[in-house]
């Protein structure tokens, strides 16, 4: 056999001097990992011979026996770690090294808070539906279809690092509440934004149906065979959807699916849904809520006359919206004052 024998390097020097830089990082990195399991269990609870120790994960797993074993699921105990903390700040005067300081300001930089500020009282009551728009041509549509009925009540923003953000603005529409997606909204706050807002639309008792409408280029969307959708320029354009497990019998989104609309289909699961949508499609699965995310698929990057009409069947068969009638959408007063800022701002050139 052959062995290999190493000197343990001392962690602590008896001579007086100082350490070097590397026994310094040797030293912090065992601080850092060093750790004390505690199991604290009651044995005589565990059945005997059981036939099953069934590890389960977080999330799906974890609701799985929640869900099902909600009345016999009896706890008995807990493993918990104890790790030594890093201090956030120095005691002994120095200043703090490099990684320590690299920490301290991506805590800093990642800290948010949510500014919610609504008019609830002029939110109608019982809404038919919460619709989350998109930016771009979603955005569009409800600025050119309704331009005389939205009625803002509100908006989100986000401060950060003494910077705010405007994420949202909140409109009254017909019956209806519109929450439209604005400015500089990032993934790590929906969350916590919609967290809040799910507290003032369950007071009004708004949660009856969420729906999400999203416009997405073809290119971006994939199919279950790899490859991009071909959009047939004879056909209305596509429209794909997911929902929650919760539509129920006789309700709005049961009815919609009902038409058989040919240009609407289920989504594949190599397409996902973020951002605003899909913290309300989580919190709803939650909650047992009817909630929906529409995708309109389109072959042109530009807010247009043919995009806009892509949503007709969303606008008058699920919304209820019988009397506007996208075919003359380029009559309507907005139209071109819309699409020209809307063109703008996504650089791209006005007709």
């Amino acid at each position: 056999k052959v062995q290999v024998e190493q000197k343990e390097k001392d962690r602590e020097r008896t001579d007086g001097k100082e350490m070097d830089s590397e026994e310094e990082l040797e030293l912090k990195d065992a601080e850092k990992e060093a750790f004390e399991v505690k199991v604290d269990i009651e044995a005589a609870k565990l059945p005997e011979e059981p036939s099953f120790v069934v590890i389960s994960s977080q999330g799906c797993s974890e609701a799985l026996f929640k869900i099902a074993f909600d009345q016999d699921l009896v706890e008995v105990g807990k493993v918990q770690v104890e790790q030594k903390e890093k201090d956030r700040e120095r005691t002994d005067g120095k200043e703090m090294d490099s990684e320590e300081e690299l920490e301290l300001k991506d805590a800093e930089k990642e800290a948010f808070e949510v500014k919610v500020d609504i008019e609830a009282a002029k939110l109608p009551e019982e809404p038919s539906f919460v619709v989350i728009s998109s930016q771009g041509c979603s955005e569009a549509l409800f600025k050119i279809a309704f331009d005389q009925d939205l009625v803002e009540v509100g908006k989100v923003q986000v401060e950060q690092k003494e910077k705010t953000h405007d994420c949202l603005k909140v409109f009254a529409l017909k019956g209806l509440i519109l929450i439209q997606v604005d400015g500089s909204l990032q993934s790590s706050f929906c969350p916590a934004i919609v967290e809040q807002l799910w507290a003032i639309l369950k007071a009004k008792k708004a949660l009856n149906c969420i729906v999400g409408f999203q416009t997405l280029y073809k290119t971006m969307y994939t199919t279950g065979e790899g490859g991009h959708l071909q959009i047939d320029q004879e056909q209305p354009l596509p429209i794909k959807y997911i929902t929650t497990s919760f539509a129920k019998e006789g309700g709005t989104l049961k009815k919609f699916f009902g038409l058989k609309l040919s240009q609407v289909a289920l989504d594949n699961q190599f397409n996902f849904v973020g951002g605003l949508m899909g913290a309300f499609l989580v919190q709803s699965e939650m909650e047992g809520v009817e909630a929906a995310a529409f995708k309109v698929i389109v072959d042109e990057h530009r807010v247009t006359s043919e995009s806009l009409r892509g949503y007709q069947p969303l606008l008058q068969h699920l919304l209820g919206f019988k009397s506007v009638n996208l075919d003359e959408v380029h009559q309507f007063r907005q139209f071109r004052p819309v699409l020209k800022e809307m063109n703008a701002k996504a650089n791209s050139i006005f007709n």
